[in-house]
């Protein structure tokens, strides 16, 4: 049986070192999705795709969401999945890029059969194509913190994220002045 490869993913995954803005461990995922044959391919509306994050079984129970746009939200541009662990709230916030397709991106969070489940998915309510010579882009920012989500904490990553600090140098030639 031979088989046919219709997508090339690359993953770039970027790690952070702790640091005293972001309680918590932080890590980039970036997919870059392109046609392997010269041909459109569609990712049909419903199908999933995106970025997930499945949460511990014995939250299921008592399972914390939060997102931009208050507890449960259609589209969002951060969500963050937790629960309680040895008496303490714990858990994982996603943070979706603006660029990203169909940004904010459709959320989805349930009922992940033995555990709580979370995901971006552009591909929820549309279809998505991916064009011969124009690679698919997604990005990511995780955060996976130790204690209560912060709403606004978790909404300064975001623009943080979304929006970088940028510098620039200037250099005046003081001779000629």
């Amino acid at each position: 049986m031979s088989g046919l490869t219709v997508i090339h993913e690359v993953l770039r995954i970027t790690a952070y070192a702790g640091t005293p803005r972001v309680r918590g461990r932080v890590f980039d995922v970036e997919s870059e999705q392109s046609s392997s044959n010269n041909v459109v391919v569609e990712i049909p509306k419903g199908t999933g795709g995106g970025i997930a994050y499945r949460g511990r079984g014995f939250w299921k129970d008592q399972t914390k969401v939060l997102t931009s746009e208050g507890a449960q939200a259609a589209r969002a541009r951060w969500a963050y999945l937790g629960g309680m662990e040895n008496g303490k709230q714990s858990g994982v916030a996603i943070l979706s890029h603006p660029a990203n397709v169909d940004a904010p991106q459709p959320l989805v969070v349930g009922d992940g059969g033995k555990a709580p489940v979370m995901y971006f998915s552009a591909a929820q309510e549309r279809t998505i194509k991916i064009e011969p010579m124009k690679p698919l882009v997604a990005r990511y920012r995780f955060v996976a913190l130790d204690g209560a989500p912060d709403a606004r904490e978790l909404e300064r990553l975001w623009r943080d994220f979304a929006f970088p600090p940028t510098a620039s140098v200037v250099v005046h030639d003081n001779a000629k002045h």
